[in-house]
């Protein structure tokens, strides 16, 4: 149990050191209201599937329903960007990830973008166990 926590930490370190990980502190992702579209965080519970949130910012003409879409990469196969499987419609500005599309050891690289004026606002990338582990203790999620 103590080597496989080892082994978690050390993965997760590698992945800071080259990147792959947005981290401040102990969040992947910040909340700052003053700032524009931006990802407001991901989190597994049980690492079999995931959500990750998002916010407008200051840029309320895109706070309408499908103003910004998230799109994601998988990086242990050569992907294309994909759209968000599942927009979830009971919770505001969240994309679902189930079992379909979770995969443990795999680094997932999503986007926050408006599709009709072609802009990329945010970025973030990490594995589910990041999310799972990094984010037990409770990611900054607006609404």
């Amino acid at each position: 149990m103590a080597y496989s926590l080892s082994l978690s930490l050390l993965y997760l370190g590698l992945l800071c050191g080259n990147g792959l990980v947005s981290a401040r502190g102990s969040e992947l992702f910040t909340a700052d209201p003053s700032r524009g579209p931006h990802f407001t965080g991901c989190r597994s519970r049980e690492q079999e599937t995931f959500r990750c949130w998002w916010s407008a910012g200051t840029f309320q003409n895109l706070t309408e329903p499908g103003a910004l879409r998230v799109f994601y990469q998988t990086k242990n196969a050569l992907s294309e960007w994909q759209e968000c499987p599942d927009y979830t419609h009971t919770v505001e500005n969240e994309c679902y990830f189930n079992k379909s599309y979770t995969y443990i050891w795999t680094s997932y690289c999503i986007q926050l973008r408006s599709v009709p004026q072609n802009i990329t606002y945010d970025e973030a990338c990490f594995t589910v166990e990041n999310i799972g582990e990094l984010i037990a203790m409770e990611l900054l999620h607006e609404g």
